[in-house]
């Protein structure tokens, strides 16, 4: 008789995974907003707005899910693959001939700055 697994932790080879086995790289993302309200006369303003967004431009990567490659969940547990193993380039960030693995692999917003004027009346 074979033996369920009634949980969302992934099964490898009949063995359920430690809890956080799988865990995301880190993630640093820093915003800045500076704003200055100007009145330009009674009723009317101005507001000069800058903002920046991934401040330092750090390359946050996250791991991607997909899956026809890295098996789907049921609720008898995870499968990994055939035979509940994961597939070679799981949570790999390039193939074995140097390329990105965009597939399996999520690149953050790069640095983006915003400038905005904002008259109200």
């Amino acid at each position: 008789m074979k033996s369920c697994q009634f949980s969302d932790k992934p099964v490898l080879n009949g063995a359920p995974l430690l809890r956080n086995s799988f865990r995301q790289p880190n993630f640093f993302k820093q915003d800045l907003r500076v704003s200055k309200n100007l009145k330009v006369r009674e009723g009317h303003n101005l507001a000069l707005i800058f903002e920046m967004f991934n401040l330092w431009n750090t390359d946050n990567l996250s791991y991607d899910v997909n899956i026809n490659e890295q098996g789907g969940s049921t609720s008898l547990g995870s499968l990994w693959g055939a035979g509940q193993t994961p597939v070679s380039t799981f949570r790999t960030l390039r193939f074995p001939d140097g390329t990105l693995n965009i597939r399996g692999i999520n690149v953050g917003l790069p640095f983006q700055l915003q400038v905005a004027a904002k008259y109200t009346f």
